[in-house]
């Protein structure tokens, strides 16, 4: 969750169309482990493409689940 939060906050310090992203977490708290450069560029390019077709200062609704063995991001 820490690096969703991480790439949100970057994005939006330099989103010129004052978007708002509003980050959901499950509450299920577990390490994962993943690849963090290909998840960067995931989360970036969904978030980007969002932001892109989304009117001005509309908000954004990310959802980040944590399974056992997945992690969901929507």
């Amino acid at each position: 969750a820490r690096l969703v939060q991480t790439i949100v906050d970057e994005l939006l310090a330099v989103d010129e169309s004052h978007h708002r992203i509003h980050l959901h977490r499950s509450d299920v708290s577990a390490i994962v482990h993943i690849d963090t450069s290909i998840v960067r560029h995931i989360v970036t390019n969904l978030l980007t493409n969002a932001m892109r077709y989304s009117p001005a200062e509309s908000t954004i609704d990310v959802m980040l689940e944590v399974g056992p063995e997945t992690l969901a991001i929507t």
